[in-house]
């Protein structure tokens, strides 16, 4: 399983959590303040820890907010979508349910899609992820059919199941734009031999 996330973290496992960073009133911030800050380089990274309690009733739970986690779970979850929904012997999810989850929904007319404005360009959409359509206009040396997410604290996670390859990144940096996670990725891929 994974042991380590949840919308709590237990008491006994306080002081394992990672500082969060980020501006002092991420919560309150345009996209455009996010946007200034990267284009000036003032990055702005401070401990936002308290605005993020991992104790008590989640006050923030939702897609891309809310959960914590270990990179060691994260990776275990992106091993299980590798696997076609299995780990371990054990099924999590159907292969055609993983399948359909990680398949472009998107018609050719909203494509590229846009994120606060910015295109993703070479990518569709999937149920819960983006998916890699054309590798050349994406910019990023991957398969077609790889398929990942970004979580608010810039957690990131991609799956090539061409390659047989997972990535996770973990910055701890709420709503950070300038984060090298495409950087990270590309990386990945130019280490491959073989």
């Amino acid at each position: 399983g994974m042991a380590d996330t949840a919308f709590e973290v237990a008491p006994e496992k306080q002081n394992r959590l990672a500082t969060m960073y980020g501006h002092p009133d991420v919560l309150y911030h345009q996209f455009s303040t996010f946007l200034q800050a990267w284009t000036t380089g003032d990055n702005g990274r401070r401990d936002v820890s308290d605005g993020y309690p991992a104790s008590g009733a989640p006050n923030f739970a939702r897609g891309g907010h809310g959960l914590f986690s270990t990179a060691a779970d994260y990776l275990r979850f992106a091993q299980m979508l590798l696997n076609r929904g299995q780990l371990d012997g054990a099924r999590i999810l159907g292969r055609k349910t993983v399948e359909f989850m990680h398949a472009n929904h998107l018609p050719p007319a909203l494509l590229p899609y846009e994120l606060n404005k910015i295109p993703s360009l070479g990518y569709g959409f999937g149920l819960g992820s983006r998916v890699l359509l054309d590798a050349p206009a994406s910019a990023v040396p991957g398969s077609p059919g790889e398929f990942g997410w970004a979580g608010a604290a810039k957690t990131y996670y991609w799956v090539d199941p061409q390659e047989e390859m997972v990535g996770i990144l973990m910055s701890q940096f709420m709503m950070a734009m300038d984060l090298p996670d495409k950087d990270f990725q590309v990386l990945a891929y130019q280490a491959l031999v073989d």
